[in-house]
């Protein structure tokens, strides 16, 4: 069957939303000794029903506001608008149907070789599926297509036990016994959002999120499946804001891995700013449903166009202009399809805030341990009832050892996320000689400057830097980033405008370009910033990018520069004399070769030359 048959078959039968069942077992509440608990209220008659879907919230929206629209008072004496619930209902109940529709419409058939596409239209048909509206031919390939692909599997290790204390099984399984000694010496050692590798290890720490009648929404298992939320969670499943700060703690950004919004914007005022959410809920619904409309309105009409004329070649050009307009408008939708779920699971767990009911799911925390040589994660659950930053730093402090000041070594420290959170006593010290940093560079050196031993200061020999902060003025204020020996920079996009004296003047650069971004002023404008920096022999910055057109058109426009001028010497390099006339500039482009890919390098040296 093809997809328009799909298609027509599809809209002829428009499936029914599951409806909603009752949780079995009611979620464990959340215990924390520096917080008051919040009594839950049982005389609620529909407290037992599961949000499974959109559909679902909004039925028990409808239902209980019609059931008790007295009990839904706010604070400023409003009851909540049966308008805005119709609004979102007569919404979101046709979104379903559209969204099948405009997957439909424009073709499931991922190109090969791209696992991108592939993946994210495998994660729309599962929650499609979990809506009752996937086609089964469709899942079937999908699923079998993913069955032959061979890749790690997570395995729970507990046999599905839910164990109780958290560090009690901490020290049966990860403390080294007292006898045995010290390792202060590390291959590797990064840290995450609530994560730490050690050498061909990590280990993680998360909030997960069953729901009891086991629909758990496809976004929240992809969650589950990447370690949980790396945040607190009150027992209505509302992000809670940090409050306390544990010895040892060292934060970059936030620290709470979401950026300094948990929940997706959400802020903590919730009983202020509950009209404001249900309103913006009701906002963002109706924008990203308008390009589903659009799309179908301008679908009909050429397709009325081409069975009028009897041709398809007669079709005005301007008709499919706006189909690509607004195919691209549904794709975008489909791809943000899961964040407005995540804004209904806002929407949900608000109302059990205000009405003081257990959500319908189950928290429990969870640590993950991943080994680079295994097949399977280990994934070990225990009951939520700790924060889950403590567990973190009590984590750390166990697999360290920590014992009295002690100076720990590593060959090369990470910090992969702009918003981290890691564990090191101030009394002791960490020499470190490769530096991988995401993120803010400055941030990254002035958290580490308490446990890092100076004395005697030597420089690293390898900075690797990744996100969209450049070095600007912190570059040079660092002594380790200004003296590193080898300095690689991620992407050139955020430093594609800096003026040549904010670039660095490390020995060897490595940048890796985005071809979208590439400037070839710049990149002339780079030979004068070499020549005049007295940049010592066997100095050599390489600019890597992805395509060899773009390599060899920048060096073909640096070759006709006049001043400086250019002598070619064989092989095609380019040669600029420099203000110290023992040394001279080269530039040339190469190609290096990595596993499964190709780099293609524009590269800048200097070396000795006597210019007569």
């Amino acid at each position: 069957m093809g997809r328009k048959s799909r298609a027509k078959l599809n809209r002829s039968h428009k499936p029914e939303p599951p409806a909603p069942t009752a949780i079995k077992e009611a979620p464990q509440e959340v215990k924390e000794s520096t917080s008051e608990q919040i009594e839950v209220k049982t005389e609620v008659d529909i407290k037992n029903t599961t949000f499974d879907s959109i559909e679902g919230v909004l039925r028990w929206v409808d239902s209980h506001h019609r059931a008790a629209q007295e009990k839904l008072v706010e604070e400023q004496g409003k009851a909540l608008e049966e308008h805005i619930i119709m609004k979102c209902r007569s919404e979101l109940n046709r979104k379903y149907q559209a969204v099948f529709d405009t997957m439909t419409a424009l073709g499931n058939d991922p190109k090969p070789g791209n696992s991108t596409e592939q993946d994210d239209i495998k994660i729309m048909r599962e929650e499609l599926k979990s809506m009752g509206m996937a086609d089964e031919s469709e899942n079937e390939a999908t699923s079998s297509s993913a069955a032959a692909a061979p890749k790690k599997t997570p395995v729970a290790k507990n046999n599905g036990v839910i164990q109780k204390d958290i560090y009690a099984w901490i020290d049966e399984k990860l403390r080294v016994p007292a006898d045995t000694p010290l390792v202060t010496q590390f291959e590797e050692v990064s840290f995450g959002q609530k994560e730490i590798r050690i050498n061909n290890k990590t280990y993680s720490v998360g909030v997960s999120r069953i729901w009891n009648d086991g629909r758990t929404p496809g976004y929240v298992r992809r969650i589950n499946r990447y370690n949980g939320l790396t945040y607190d969670l009150d027992q209505f499943g509302v992000p809670k804001p940090r409050t306390a700060k544990y010895p040892g703690e060292i934060t970059i950004g936030t620290g709470d891995g979401t950026g300094g919004s948990l929940f997706y914007g959400v802020r903590y005022d919730y009983k202020n700013c509950w009209w404001e959410e249900k309103e913006s809920l009701r906002e963002r619904v109706e924008s990203r449903h308008e390009s589903i409309l659009r799309h179908k309105k301008v679908c009909k009409a050429c397709r009325e166009k081409k069975q009028a004329d009897d041709s398809e070649d007669e079709v005005e050009p301007s008709h499919d202009e706006q189909v690509d307009e607004n195919t691209k408008d549904c794709r975008k939708f489909a791809e943000n399809f899961k964040y407005l779920e995540r804004e209904i699971m806002i929407f949900q767990c608000m109302i059990c805030r205000a009405e003081n009911m257990k959500p319908p799911f189950k928290m429990y925390l969870e640590i993950t341990i991943i080994t680079e040589d295994s097949e399977v994660d280990e994934i070990f659950r225990f009951e939520y009832n700790t924060p889950v930053d403590r567990v973190f730093q009590y984590l750390v402090y166990t697999l360290f050892q920590f014992p009295d000041p002690t100076t720990f070594y590593i060959k090369r420290l990470g910090l992969n996320n702009s918003n981290l959170q890691m564990f090191f006593p101030p009394e002791c010290k960490l020499v470190y000689k490769e530096l991988i940093v995401v993120g803010n560079l400055f941030d990254a050196f002035l958290a580490l400057n308490p446990i890092t031993d100076n004395s005697p200061f030597e420089p690293i020999s390898y900075l690797e830097h990744h996100g969209v902060h450049w070095f600007d003025d912190s570059y040079f204020r660092q002594p380790q980033a200004r003296l590193a020996k080898a300095l690689v920079i991620s992407n050139y996009e955020s430093c594609a405008f800096l003026p040549p004296h904010s670039f660095p003047r490390n020995k060897k650069i490595e940048v890796e370009c985005v071809d979208g971004t590439v400037d070839i002023d710049r990149f002339k404008t780079y030979v004068n910033f070499m020549r005049r920096n007295s940049m010592p022999t066997g100095s050599k910055h390489a600019f890597n990018m992805k395509k060899q057109s773009i390599v060899l058109r920048v060096l073909r426009e640096i070759k006709k520069m006049e001043f400086p001028r250019c002598y070619l010497t064989e092989n095609g390099v380019a040669s600029f004399k420099m203000d110290d006339v023992n040394k001279r500039l080269l530039v040339y482009y190469q190609a290096t070769k990595y596993p499964g890919m190709i780099d293609y390098q524009l590269v800048y040296e200097v070396d000795e030359c006597a210019w007569v």
